[in-house]
């Protein structure tokens, strides 16, 4: 297995020697949580998941059925498209195109095991069960109440999050542990106002709390207090991408891997926690497209993520979508056409000739249509045999993007269609779904159906932005994006 040994953190230090005094220094964190030995004798290391996750419904053990990379090896990112088993969990697990599920993954067992060693936690004691309990005069947070016969090994791999970037209360909950006064003097510089710029440099290198210990070796916090200001471990969400019209038996979605690289001069390597997870489990998928079944039996826990904001496929299926997602953005869409594709099927057998269907629109992107056009085959298909009226794709490093007119985003299609997407709207009272990044694309795609309704239909910027903003409200515009 081996044990992960960290980064030291690039710090420059010379205003530090100029400071006299620190200011706005946070207060040390309140003492909340205490570590109870429940039985020394008790050994709490199981695979299977502890009792101290939370979820909003019940989780389910589901079985790694399939993998499929869907990406050429050459692309920036590489991604995965993974098929999970649930037929044995029909009833607990009902979905249409549109739904998420939370995965619970633990945190990588390298930087757990590399954590310990670094606290000088012994294998003895991190696998003893222990209860964790609230101090005199405080309350356990939410994600710690059910940390009952437990294990410290547990609590790093599934009750905190060591990976998240660090808060200043971090910081100086270490500084009040810190035995080598240049080390404790730096970590207060860090925390406080004068060291503002270094802190922000501090994140840049999105450092792991094991890269901050070691960076302050003689920093040895008892666990219990780690536990105070540790932020919560979150399961990752991910949309479904396929139909229980099509197969009620399987889950079906997607994800790009999470690897990447820090910023210059730092050059990190830095991974994800779920996404390396699943690749790892499923055997790193490298063949573009090639479906591959997987026979072992690795479970993947899963729960069903309440779907409040109403992204799903509508059930009047005579009302026209506009779907925008760039990216794995796209991944929602193909089960929404997946279901209208059968829906359509069912009525045609059932003789419904007269009866309306509405139209499908899809404006999809990727950067190149070789490497990294998702879903390419079924999309296509879809397209060719009529169910989806529009297929409309454009390639972000295609030589002429962005130049004389050629589309470069997806919003820059959607202008150049604004007549018809207007006619859609205004006519044909089109639902409009965006699937994918909240911060450029979102903002982008919102800025060019507000020009649409200015250039169409006549009508102020201000007035435009009302409508969308109502749209929004009345579950017409539908967003699930990705911060």
């Amino acid at each position: 297995m081996g044990i992960a040994s960290g980064t030291k953190i690039m710090l420059d230090l010379s205003e530090l020697a100029k400071v006299e005094q620190f200011t706005a220094l946070p207060r040390i964190p309140t003492v909340i949580c205490k570590i109870i030995k429940s039985n020394e004798e008790r050994i709490i290391n199981s695979p299977t998941l502890p009792t101290l996750i939370n979820t909003p419904t019940p989780i389910v053990n589901t079985r790694l059925d399939a993998v499929r990379c869907l990406t050429h090896p050459e692309a920036l990112k590489r991604t995965i498209h993974l098929e999970l088993e649930i037929k044995d969990y029909r009833e607990k697990l009902e979905f249409i195109p549109g739904d998420s599920f939370g995965i619970i993954a633990p945190n990588n067992e390298k930087l757990c095991l590399g954590i310990l060693k670094t606290l000088e936690i012994d294998e003895n004691e991190a696998n003893q069960e222990i209860s964790v309990e609230s101090a005199e005069g405080t309350e356990l947070p939410s994600h710690l109440r059910n940390a009952k016969s437990t294990s410290i090994i547990e609590l790093l791999r599934y009750g905190v999050d060591l990976n998240s970037l660090p808060r200043k209360a971090l910081l100086r909950l270490l500084a009040e542990y810190t035995t080598n006064e240049e080390e404790k003097k730096t970590l207060l510089f860090l925390c406080s106002k004068q060291g503002s710029v270094q802190f922000n440099l501090l994140r840049e290198q999105v450092p792991t709390l094991l890269d901050l210990l070691i960076t302050f070796p003689s920093s040895k916090p008892p666990l219990e207090r780690l536990l105070d200001v540790l932020p919560p471990h979150q399961p990752r969400y991910y949309s479904i991408v396929n139909s229980p019209l099509v197969n009620r038996d399987l889950l079906h979605f997607a994800f790009n891997i999470v690897d990447y690289k820090t910023p210059v001069p730092y050059n990190v390597r830095k991974y994800g926690v779920c996404t390396p997870w699943l690749d790892n489990l499923s055997g790193y998928a490298k063949e573009i497209n090639k479906r591959v079944p997987l026979t072992t039996d690795i479970n993947i826990p899963i729960f069903m993520k309440p779907n409040s904001n109403e992204f799903a496929v509508p059930s009047d299926i005579s009302r026209p979508i506009i779907m925008i997602g760039p990216g794995t953005g796209v991944a929602p869409f193909v089960g929404f056409i997946q279901h209208r594709e059968q829906q359509i099927i069912a009525e045609r057998k059932l003789n419904n000739i007269e009866k309306t269907f509405g139209e499908m629109w899809l404006f999809y992107g990727c950067r190149d249509i070789e490497k990294d056009y998702l879903y390419r085959e079924e999309l296509e298909r879809f397209s060719e045999n009529g169910f989806l009226k529009e297929l409309l794709v454009v390639i972000s490093r295609a030589p002429n993007a962005g130049l004389n007119g050629n589309p470069k985003y997806v919003q820059d299609l959607l202008r150049k269609r604004g007549q018809e997407i207007y006619e859609l709207l205004d006519q044909k009272n089109a639902m409009i779904f965006v699937c994918g990044d909240a911060q450029g694309m979102a903002k982008g795609v919102n800025d060019a159906l507000a020009d649409i309704l200015v250039e169409h239909g006549k009508i102020q910027k201000s007035d435009a932005l009302k409508i969308l903003t109502q749209w929004i409200s009345d579950k017409r515009y539908l967003r699930d994006l990705v911060r």
